[in-house]
């Protein structure tokens, strides 16, 4: 079957988007990533997205209301958090609905949470760019397979805003 990758969020250029357009290219042709948000890189991965032959298989929407952006979430497989920045509240409310959440290994709170909540996948950043994307498109791969797992699956039903505040707050 297809692979849906998303993100969402202000398009900076921070986000490391770019870095995930990167390892879109190096995934099977039926993957494909939507992109919700706006934002001042927005035409930069619009043009990165067509050098790298792929314009077809990403989808960019404009930004959303909240209760809008989380039910989009659902019809995707996995969250993608490329993001260098040390916050950043997007992938809390991915895993609040379900979706498992792939990004970098790094000085961030999705690294450091990854420890305490289920549903967050690691990619090492300390090689060269190249290395860093394939590294990203291969867990993305692996974290996907095991989503298909039922097992798996019916651990992600556990989550809920009141538990994923509160394994964060502790």
């Amino acid at each position: 079957g297809s692979l849906r990758l998303v993100s969402g969020g202000r398009l900076d250029w921070i986000k490391g988007l770019d870095l995930a357009l990167d390892a879109l290219a190096l995934l099977p042709d039926s993957a494909s990533l939507t992109i919700i948000g706006d934002g001042p890189c927005r035409e930069f991965l619009g043009r990165q997205a067509m050098s790298l032959g792929i314009a077809d298989r990403v989808n960019f929407c404009p930004a959303v209301p909240r209760d809008e952006l989380l039910r989009a979430y659902l019809d995707h497989d996995l969250f993608v958090f490329p993001s260098a920045e040390a916050g950043g509240l997007a992938w809390v409310e991915a895993l609040a609905v379900g979706l498992p959440v792939v990004g970098f290994d790094g000085p961030t709170e999705l690294a450091e949470m990854a420890a305490r909540l289920p549903g967050i996948h690691l990619a090492p950043s300390h090689g060269t760019r190249e290395a860093n994307v394939a590294e990203f498109a291969h867990l993305i791969e692996a974290a996907a397979a095991g989503q298909r797992d039922p097992d798996t699956a019916a651990t992600r039903a556990h989550y809920g805003w009141d538990r994923l505040a509160a394994e964060i707050q502790s």
